[in-house]
């Protein structure tokens, strides 16, 4: 499967890739709304726009959860001996 084909994962990729490097915005807000609207969040439902912002919110919380999994598991930077604490 291509990450391109999962919505999720290309969320997940670009708001990464926005919070390590403060550039394309855009292309992150993008990739975040295609994930919603895929994963049905934007469905309305019984109770209307009460319940599409808590699915929005759900799905809001998964991305975050997957983001800090990932940036967890990479390596901390390693500081110089003079710059600081080394790891």
């Amino acid at each position: 499967m291509n990450e391109y084909d999962n919505p999720k994962q290309t969320a997940v990729n670009a708001l990464i890739s926005w919070v390590k490097t403060g550039w394309d915005y855009y292309s992150m807000r993008d990739a975040v709304d295609n994930h919603l609207e895929s994963c049905g969040a934007d469905c309305p439902s019984i109770n209307g726009e009460e319940t599409i912002l808590a699915h929005r919110k759900i799905a809001a919380n998964q991305l975050a959860i997957d983001c800090i999994s990932a940036l967890s598991k990479e390596k901390p930077p390693k500081m110089d001996r003079c710059g600081g604490y080394c790891w």
